[in-house]
């Protein structure tokens, strides 16, 4: 999926100049990526995940010049830290609004849901859903190539732990490769 555009008004964070408008832009070009990829794995929901990018992306532009004068080592996870609140957010939210209304199935598949029809990411999909939070996060990180360090700075875990979540995610991710195996035999 190619980026789809977020809207961002300047005029409603601190004053921005022409520079720091195209430092954001780089900003925004750079983490967008990522920060849809995890997202999208996270939450599963493409709709979802647009929301909370959109939300993180405006809080990142409300707080930028923090982001600028952070040493380079902390900045790269700066915005990582925003995006991931924000999705603990949602997820928070989401699992309270559950509790209070039972989902209506939506009557038409976004264009995202239809490309997702595919058997292999449909799997994965269903794979990653089943894995529980702390497990997907870490395998999401991973696939996403992330380093063992990398995801363990942003998650403020130990490399050890991070190495034991991912083994603990391939062991349940097994039944779904099984699957695919199988699938592709036929």
């Amino acid at each position: 999926m190619g980026q789809k555009p977020i809207p961002l008004n300047y005029s409603a964070a601190t004053p921005f100049d022409r520079k720091r408008q195209e430092q954001f832009a780089r900003f925004y070009s750079d983490h967008y990526p990522p920060a849809w990829g995890y997202l999208r794995r996270m939450l599963v929901d493409s709709d979802d995940a647009y929301d909370t990018l959109t939300h993180s992306f405006e809080l990142a532009l409300e707080r930028f010049e923090e982001y600028l004068a952070a040493p380079p080592d902390v900045a790269r996870y700066w915005f990582f830290g925003i995006v991931r609140n924000s999705a603990s957010y949602f997820l928070r939210k989401r699992a309270k609004d559950r509790m209070r209304v039972v989902p209506q199935p939506r009557a038409t598949a976004t264009p995202e849901e239809i490309a997702l029809a595919n058997e292999e990411q449909e799997l994965v999909a269903r794979a990653l859903a089943a894995l529980p939070q702390k497990y997907r996060e870490v395998a999401v990180l991973r696939f996403q190539d992330f380093s063992y360090a990398e995801i363990a700075q942003m998650l403020s875990l130990t490399v050890a732990a991070v190495e034991s979540r991912m083994r603990r995610a391939i062991v349940k991710l097994e039944p779904f490769y099984e699957e695919f195996k199988a699938g592709h035999r036929a």
